[in-house]
């Protein structure tokens, strides 16, 4: 384990990611953030409340990267100890809040509504 591990909390919706760094020890925020404008011309990062950054791809995965890149510009990669993902609807498979053991991970591969 991390000796100031982190868990990174991500909320991917349908037009924006939501997404939090917390201090396992203590549950403060050290980082938190959105990508919003997800496949628009208008797509955009902000961190921390601070001024927006143009993303130059709008999708999905240049927005994690970019996510990414800055949890590496405040040294906090190395941290991250947990990963949390919410998942607002479940499908016929989940019906209340659970925890998702890795044979119910099986399920959502590739399962989009």
């Amino acid at each position: 384990m991390n000796e100031f591990p982190v868990v990174l909390v991500i909320n991917c919706g349908s037009s924006s990611i939501k997404f939090s760094v917390l201090d396992v020890a203590t549950c403060d925020v050290l980082m938190a953030g959105i990508a919003d404008g997800m496949n628009t011309e208008n797509a955009f990062l902000s961190i921390n409340g601070d001024k927006p950054i143009n993303l130059a791809h709008s999708n999905y995965e240049d927005a994690l990267k970019a996510i990414a890149f800055e949890l590496e510009k405040r040294d906090l990669t190395d941290s991250v100890a947990l990963i949390g993902h919410r998942i607002a609807h479940g499908g016929e498979y989940l019906r209340s809040p659970s925890l998702l053991p890795m044979r119910l991970s099986i399920i959502f591969v590739g399962y989009h509504l």
